[in-house]
């Protein structure tokens, strides 16, 4: 069975789907997040904001719900320029959402005094589910602040294809029965011009943190 899960309005690009299929009290559901873009062609970028969004189906596919906004923390309020979303369901049958907020991609960011585009930096943050299988989330985590991202529009210096620092999570039930949850991403080393970026690295952080509150210092 094929089943439509979003739709973009007019003015919109859906991009980035993840998808995930686990077990949530007794019941097995499929998971989809995406990235919502608000295109704007006369943008210095073609966009004027990007949101993360998920979508939770029956197995049959049958019934699914609405699409739920992921980075509209209702605290923090929304993230302007969002990317690369990758939602898990752990063992506690909780679902878990990650993306990265990218600061300095869009002109007038106000953490770019100048209002126009500056340097890249990509926060990586959370949200988890308050309940397995309840499709409402818990409030907006940082993970880490990674200055020294794979900036969009940037380059490896051996080589040429596009690319950008992605990150990634899983949660996985160490013996002593405690709920580790991990993320890897890929960053540089050094980043020239602040597009060049130099001996790319693997970063990975984690938490034992129930609400994955508090996270390590990223391990390369």
């Amino acid at each position: 069975m094929r089943r439509l899960v979003a739709e973009s309005e007019p003015g919109q690009f859906l991009d980035k789907e993840w998808m995930f299929v686990g077990v949530q009290a007794g019941i097995r559901y499929v998971w989809v997040t995406y990235t919502t873009f608000d295109i704007d062609v006369t943008a210095p970028a073609g966009f004027t904001g990007a949101e993360i969004h998920a979508v939770r189906c029956t197995e049959d596919l049958v019934t699914c719900t609405e699409p739920i906004p992921i980075s509209e923390d209702p605290v923090h309020g929304p993230d302007l320029d969002t990317q690369f979303s990758d939602v898990t369901i752990g063992p506690d049958g909780r679902a878990y959402i990650t993306w990265s907020e990218i600061i300095g991609e869009l002109p007038g960011d106000p953490d770019c005094p100048t209002g126009v585009p500056c340097e890249q930096t990509f926060v990586h943050k959370i949200r988890v589910e308050t309940a397995p299988g309840s499709a409402t989330f818990g409030p907006e985590n940082v993970i880490y602040t990674e200055t020294r991202a794979i900036p969009f529009g940037g380059f490896l210096h051996a080589n040429d294809f596009r690319v950008a620092t992605y990150p990634k999570n899983e949660i996985v039930r160490l013996p002593n029965a405690t709920l580790r949850k991990f993320l890897i991403w890929d960053a540089c080393q050094v980043r020239l011009l602040g597009l060049v970026c130099e001996e790319a690295e693997i970063k990975l952080s984690w938490s034992d943190d129930p609400d994955a509150a508090v996270w390590t210092p990223p391990i390369v």
